[in-house]
């Protein structure tokens, strides 16, 4: 079984980093998320957190962590919106449950490149992953009623 949640997984703006989102960066991530996995590594101070870039690189997404999958994601105005598919008894499923789920968002574990413009362009997604702090406005909106669409 499973539970649908409307989510955003990114949108424009400056990160914290000092990276530029922009319409173009968004519509180079939009192809990749189709089906992409959403990821969950639990931090040792609590939370959920990426997995270092250098074991990313390596490992890919692991397996045993995947909770989850994106479908329908679309661009509108400056963000992508998608609907999250988690999978019940996951980590991630217990902690949506509860009445305070907060700070918990998404965030995308890519690879990308800069143009001359200094936009960033994504050209590999490994995974999305639940994070405790989300850099580019992804976010867990609400739970998905029958019949509503994403």
């Amino acid at each position: 079984m499973s539970t649908s949640w409307v989510v955003r997984i990114m949108q424009a703006g400056p990160t914290p980093e000092g990276r530029r989102i922009t319409q173009t960066s968004l519509h180079s991530l939009l192809p990749l998320l189709p089906w992409a996995p959403i990821a969950c590594y639990p931090a040792a101070a609590g939370g959920f957190e990426h997995l270092p870039g250098a074991v990313v690189r390596q490992l890919r997404v692991l397996e045993s962590r995947i909770v989850g999958h994106l479908v329908e994601p679309q661009l509108l105005r400056d963000a992508i919106y998608a609907r999250a598919i988690v999978y019940d008894g996951t980590p991630l499923a217990c902690t949506l449950a509860r009445a305070d789920r907060s700070p918990l968002g998404l965030s995308a574990m890519t690879f990308a490149r800069e143009n001359a413009d200094g936009e960033r362009i994504f050209t590999e997604l490994c995974s999305v992953d639940a994070v405790t702090v989300a850099h580019a406005g992804g976010a867990f909106l609400h739970p998905l009623t029958t019949g509503e669409q994403t």
